[in-house]
């Protein structure tokens, strides 16, 4: 049976922690210390986790912005730097590393994001 947790309908058998870091913004090690600060297992099933604890992660998280409010947020912080057209924008743009890497050796990853997000918008 669905229980809303963290403005999400999640399967009751779901584990604690493996729900948490599912959560885009909440990693795996974050997770892993919120079940340990309030002493729970990572492990167990989210019904059992005593309703307090479960108000309390949601305070915790209330405040902070998770999901697709996070991605928003930070795809308009990208597009912000394209539009202004400084350096990292201009690094951006180009699918290149923004922070200073070396990008004559490495950077392949990046590159091939770029070409991923290319592809993707030229089939819409």
């Amino acid at each position: 049976m669905p229980i809303k947790f963290i403005n999400r309908s999640v399967l009751s058998t779901q584990k604690m922690g493996k729900f948490l870091a599912s959560i885009y913004g909440i990693s795996r090690s974050t997770s892993m210390r919120i079940c340990r600060q309030l002493g729970v297992s990572y492990t167990s099933p989210i019904s059992e986790v005593p309703s307090t604890k479960r108000e309390y992660i949601e305070n915790h998280f209330r405040h902070r912005p998770l999901g697709i409010d996070l991605q928003r947020r930070v795809q308009n912080r990208v597009s912000d730097k394209i539009r202004f057209g400084g350096y990292s924008g201009l690094r951006l743009s180009q699918g290149l590393p923004s922070r200073g890497q070396r990008s004559k050796t490495n950077a392949q990853t990046s590159k091939k994001k770029f070409k991923f997000k290319l592809s993707m918008i030229s089939k819409n």
